[in-house]
């Protein structure tokens, strides 16, 4: 009798853990990287459903996850990039696409890279007709302890196995595209603290490669960590700067960059008190690493003047 009650009192002890921790069941204010953490494992399952049943395997050797210590605001800007690449796989496949938000103005926390990643989740069980696929359960285990790059490096494999899922790699145009939005937050912040300075462009180069782009990509990112360091530029624990790429660069080491550096202005758009959220650029066509060289090293002048 008493063996009973105790299988009993476990049993309901075990369905209510499953409530609390079971995606959407905690506060906002509760949520940690675990429980977003959790949310990404799912993610991870339904992407290896996915290619199951579109007989692929992907490879993930050549990802590079040693990344420095991220924040909620760099997983988050790395959850819109997969929401982003989402969008691609939605009208490769004929289903139609959603908008993706950008980053609000505020100092991002666990709760918000939470909304993006059940969005990621809900995003890819819109394909399970497509695949044939059961309808998809969340059956990834709460695990206490995760941190905020744990989601990053899971987000950075869901990026990656999205992608070899049959659409196009990142291409200049995507970098480009960040160039821009990074260009846009940049005079954002000049403008909320009063500098009103022209600053001219470089001159046009040619025959530059994506290893150039890499370079002045992390050129500017240095330099955003360098202005980071003043009073007034002060950012909730700093810019890390990643450790930089010698060899075998690819477009999308160009691309992280570029989500670093934004993931860094949103934090120092709140810093300094602006309030205009990032409007995404009008896809482009036709770039280049030249061009995209050129508009990365206009934004190092615009770094240099402040």
């Amino acid at each position: 009798m008493f063996s009973t009650y105790i299988k009993k009192f476990y049993a309901v002890v075990y369905v209510i853990t499953g409530l609390i921790y079971s995606h959407g069941n905690v506060l906002a204010s509760e949520i940690t990287p675990s429980h977003v953490f959790q949310v990404t494992q799912d993610i991870l399952k339904q992407l290896e459903r996915m290619h199951v049943a579109n007989l692929t395997k992907p490879m993930l050797d050549q990802l590079k996850l040693d990344v420095p210590p991220r924040f909620p605001r760099h997983a988050f800007m790395q959850s819109i990039n997969v929401l982003e690449r989402i969008q691609v796989l939605k009208i490769v496949n004929g289903l139609v696409p959603t908008k993706v938000k950008s980053v609000p103005v505020k100092e991002v926390n666990s709760a918000d890279v939470m909304e993006k990643v059940q969005m990621i989740l809900s995003e890819l069980t819109n394909f399970d007709k497509v695949y044939g696929l059961s309808p998809f359960e969340a059956s990834a285990h709460f695990e206490e302890g995760k941190t905020s790059t744990e989601v990053f490096q899971n987000l950075l494999k869901a990026q990656e196995i999205v992608t070899q899922l049959g659409i196009p790699i990142i291409v200049p145009n995507d970098i480009f595209e960040n160039a821009i939005s990074v260009t846009n937050e940049l005079q954002n912040i000049r403008k909320t603290v009063g500098d009103v300075k022209e600053i001219s462009r470089p001159s046009p180069s040619s025959g530059k490669h994506i290893s150039d782009t890499y370079a002045m990509a992390y050129f500017g990112l240095k330099g955003l960590q360098t202005l980071s360091k003043k009073p007034n530029f002060e950012i909730p624990n700093g810019v890390i700067v990643p450790k930089r790429l010698s060899a075998n660069i690819t477009t999308n080491d160009a691309q992280q960059i570029l989500l670093f550096f934004l993931a860094e202005l949103s934090a120092m758009k709140v810093v300094v008190g602006a309030t205009e959220e990032l409007t995404p650029p009008s896809p482009v066509a036709g770039q280049t690493p030249s061009t995209t060289y050129d508009q990365l090293g206009f934004i190092v002048r615009l770094l240099q003047s402040m």
